[in-house]
């Protein structure tokens, strides 16, 4: 018996193009199955409270005076709400500067402050992946927060999972 008979159906039984129809939809149906039944998936786990906190590097004053205790910050491109600024810690900026004979030096800046901001709110935790408001956050990954007077650019510094004074 032949794969492929002179009438063109495999094994003398389908036709080729209903054979390739029917594969493409098995795939698809696999791969809509895969995608909602596979390890992380969030659905069905239950919002917890969770601390994240960001480093804005490199602000100037101005900017630092702005960002307040009890400020709602949002992601700034999905503006899904975050959580609640509850620490905010400032340290002057250090600068890598270039001196004329070739060298580096780190520099601490006069103007310029790195800033700590640690945001507290709803989040879900499984065993491959933490959100805090539905943004995805990982220690390391750049994220865009803002508020309703300041837009920064910022970096996951820590993430706490248990935070004390919890609600």
């Amino acid at each position: 018996m032949r794969l492929i008979d002179d009438k063109g159906r495999v094994f003398g039984r389908i036709n080729v193009i209903d054979f390739a129809v029917i594969l493409v939809i098995i795939l698809f149906l696999g791969g809509v199955a895969y995608t909602r039944l596979k390890p992380g998936n969030l659905e069905g786990i239950k919002p917890t409270t969770i601390e994240v906190t960001f480093l804005v590097p490199n602000v100037r004053g101005p900017s630092v005076d702005v960002a307040a205790i009890g400020d709602v910050v949002k992601e700034g491109k999905t503006n899904q709400v975050l959580g609640e600024i509850v620490r905010k810690e400032v340290e002057p900026a250090n600068l890598v500067v270039q001196m004329p004979d070739g060298r580096y030096w780190e520099m601490t800046s006069q103007t310029r402050k790195d800033m700590f901001l640690t945001v507290r709110g709803s989040g879900r935790v499984s065993e491959n992946l933490v959100q805090l408001g539905g943004q995805e956050v990982r220690i390391g990954t750049p994220v865009s927060i803002k508020s309703r007077l300041y837009a920064f650019s910022a970096v996951v510094w820590d993430i706490n999972l248990s935070p004390s004074g919890g609600q």
